[in-house]
C-alpha cells in the first residue's frame, strides 16, 4: 500500500484519521508517517485496512485498566 492510497483511505471509509488509527490499534502518529510516506504502510496494516473496508468486524483494541 502506498502513502497515498493509506492518505486517501479514511474519505474512503468516511471517516478521520485518527478514528481509522484507532480502528487499526495504531497512533496517530503512526498513520501519519504512513500517510506522509516517511515509514512505509506494513502489510498486516494494509490487510486490516482491506478488513475494515470489506465490512468485516474487527474488534476494537482493550486496554488494560491500572497498566502503567
Amino acid at each position: 500500500m502506498t502513502a497515498t492510497e493509506f492518505a486517501t483511505t479514511p474519505d474512503k471509509l468516511g471517516i478521520s484519521r485518527r478514528e481509522l488509527c484507532r480502528k487499526l490499534g495504531i497512533s496517530k502518529r503512526s498513520g501519519d508517517a504512513y500517510a506522509l510516506g516517511r515509514s512505509p504502510v506494513p502489510r498486516v496494516v494494509e490487510l486490516a485496512i482491506l478488513a475494515i473496508s470489506a465490512g468485516l468486524a474487527i474488534e476494537e483494541p482493550q486496554t488494560e485498566k491500572g497498566a502503567a
